[in-house]
């Protein structure tokens, strides 16, 4: 199994050709309004990617194993279970031996059928009443099979002696899950005992087939553990458990070796698609992002900006998006772009009235651009006034020094000279400064005072204004 190149925990789901990587769902451009897999392209170069199916996108079954135990607890195995449990139990209880083949049919033909939806990549459980139908003949061809393996264990205690006899009877046991496979995929007796057809399913699936082996005999040793603590003592105790462990160790076995026959379909020359990955079409935001991450991960930072460039105009509610952008600049020291950007940014910050972001905004620009100035000089004097707030007075300073040479709004003016003198006072050995900014206000007051009242005369309505 391949992994997605950006997502290395990922499965992947395509390829490109192109490029030479691997990627997983997300990490691919779609046409949004079409569910055509076809349509997915490479977030790099553009071209068509090449749709990997399920055998490469799926993961092995030993990292499933926590879904693969709770798929026997789905409502519709509980009904299967709870169901041959009462019957094997009344059977046992009342010693009506032909009786037990009942539940015995519908177990095992429901677990059959667990293994042949899982390996078309079906991963629900089935439903009940899937169970009543070919029981019958499906546990005769396992009869059939159990036999074979008998007779050849006794075929060779006769001639070869006992201790190959154990040999063959450990063989019969490791080729058996082999044999349902074969079974439930094909659906013919003679195909799941040929021989070539068991050295072909062990061989194509390796090492997988030996860890499921030793699942399953783990499983296997736990109810036998488990009959022996509950003790003879406890008959109907032990039934009734010994049936119910029974019954859900059967349909996760079976479950398991479908998802073994799922994980390794390549191998074994058949196709099934993978139920777990959606095919939703995603909305141009979700695809926007998913190629910014890529075209980061891949270090095309200025191709990722101009990606934020296209998505913030029809997301200009979208903080979240802003911020990655913002953290993204920043990141790359873009002085220009940061300038630009900061601009626009900075006061989406501020309305939120969160002084500390400000502060922490304002000092992230700082860090890229030394000597930053908002080009509006409200922007400018409602910063000041947050650093300020915040204790930050070595910034108000710097922030607030020569406004008069980059703003001729003289009421801004007057605002930040008084904020920038309060921030003087308030840092030791610069507050001497404090008196000269003073003078300066009286005398811009002044100023002000005197257009008002020629502002005044020669309009009288302005003062209504």
């Amino acid at each position: 199994m391949s992994h997605c190149k950006y997502h290395p925990l990922k499965p992947a789901s395509y390829y490109c050709r192109n490029c030479k990587l691997f990627t997983c769902e997300s990490c691919c451009d779609e046409n949004p309004a079409s569910d055509d897999i076809e349509a997915r392209r490479c977030f790099n170069c553009g071209q068509p990617l090449t749709f990997l199916g399920a055998a490469y996108s799926v993961e092995p079954f030993w990292r499933k194993l926590d879904q693969i135990y709770r798929y026997g607890f789905n409502k519709q195995s509980l009904m299967l279970i709870g169901l041959v449990t009462v019957i094997a139990f009344l059977a046992q209880y009342y010693q009506v031996t032909l009786l037990l083949l009942v539940p015995a049919i519908f177990l095992m033909r429901y677990s059959f059928q667990c293994l042949e939806n899982t390996a078309a990549g079906k991963m629900e459980a089935p439903k009940v009443e899937e169970s009543f139908n070919g029981g019958i003949q499906l546990l005769a061809q396992v009869i059939a099979i159990g036999g074979l393996g008998i007779a050849l264990v006794i075929v060779v205690e006769s001639f070869l002696g006992e201790e190959l006899a154990i040999v063959m009877l450990c063989l019969v046991l490791i080729v058996l899950p082999a044999n349902f496979i074969l079974l439930a995929v094909n659906g013919d007796l003679a195909e799941a005992v040929s021989p070539s057809n068991i050295a072909q399913l062990i061989k194509s699936t390796g090492a997988a087939y030996i860890i499921m082996l030793v699942f399953l005999f783990i499983m296997s040793s736990s109810l036998v553990l488990l009959s022996s603590l509950i003790g003879a003592e406890h008959k109907n105790i032990q039934i009734i458990t010994s049936n119910l462990i029974t019954g859900y160790y059967s349909v996760i076995t079976f479950h398991m070796m479908g998802y073994l026959v799922f994980q390794k379909q390549d191998a074994l020359g058949f196709y099934a698609p993978d139920s777990s990955v959606s095919h939703e079409p995603r909305t141009e935001l979700q695809i926007k992002t998913a190629q910014i991450e890529v075209l980061v991960k891949e270090g095309r930072y200025s191709l990722a900006i101009e990606v934020y460039r296209e998505l913030l105009p029809k997301n200009h509610n979208n903080l979240s998006l802003w911020e990655k952008c913002f953290k993204l600049i920043c990141a790359v020291k873009d002085k220009d772009a940061l300038e630009r950007y900061s601009d626009t940014y900075l006061p989406r910050i501020m309305s939120r009235g969160d002084e500390y972001a400000t502060v922490n905004t304002y000092r992230a620009i700082s860090a890229v651009i030394p000597n930053y100035h908002p080009s509006k000089a409200d922007v400018c004097n409602d910063l000041a006034r947050d650093l300020f707030n915040q204790g930050d007075y070595k910034s108000v300073i710097k922030l607030l020094n020569n406004f008069h040479k980059r703003y001729n709004n003289k009421p801004a003016i007057f605002e930040a000279y008084t904020l920038l003198k309060s921030a003087l006072l308030k840092t030791p050995n610069l507050a001497h400064k404090a008196d000269s900014y003073q003078k300066f206000l009286d005398k811009l007051k002044a100023t002000i005072d005197s257009d008002r009242e020629k502002e005044l005369k020669d309009n009288p309505l302005a003062k209504f204004m």
